[in-house]
């Protein structure tokens, strides 16, 4: 399945913040699959596939496809060292930051350490959402 199909499936469905979670992890397992059929861990790591799919939700979001309004508030960040930056820069997100190990964001591979960090953000965020932030960091890093 590909991230276009995937995230078209989003549409019109509201899910629980939960069952959005096991959708995105399920995504990430099935592109990680799709650039390593053969298993010899020469596709995305984790910490790619979440980039891939969360800018591909972000960007479906951004474009107002019709159905995914209720995407927005439970969408996960991108994670990237921009971002990760600038996260580190306001205490309010050390304990997502927390959940992370240390390393390269593209070399993640922990899908537990991974939903932690996004959940904690939601919470963090909330009752504004984790896109909103990430739009902010994005602005405040081009400053």
């Amino acid at each position: 399945m590909s991230i276009v199909d995937a995230v078209g499936g989003l549409q019109n469905k509201r899910l629980s913040a939960r069952s959005f979670d096991i959708w995105h992890a399920n995504a990430m397992v099935d592109l990680i699959s799709a650039t390593d059929p053969t298993i010899e861990g020469t596709g995305l790591t984790l910490g790619q596939a979440q980039k891939w799919i969360n800018m591909s939700v972000k960007y479906a979001i951004g474009s107002r496809v019709p159905g995914l309004d209720w995407v927005e508030p439970l969408a996960h960040i991108p994670i990237d060292r921009i971002v990760l930056a600038e996260l580190g820069r306001d205490p309010t997100y050390q304990s997502a930051l927390n959940c992370l190990p240390d390393g390269a964001w593209s070399k993640l591979q922990d899908g537990l350490a991974y939903l932690a960090f996004q959940r904690k953000l939601r919470q963090a965020t909330a009752p504004s959402c984790p896109l909103a932030l990430e739009f902010r960091l994005w602005l405040a890093a081009a400053r």
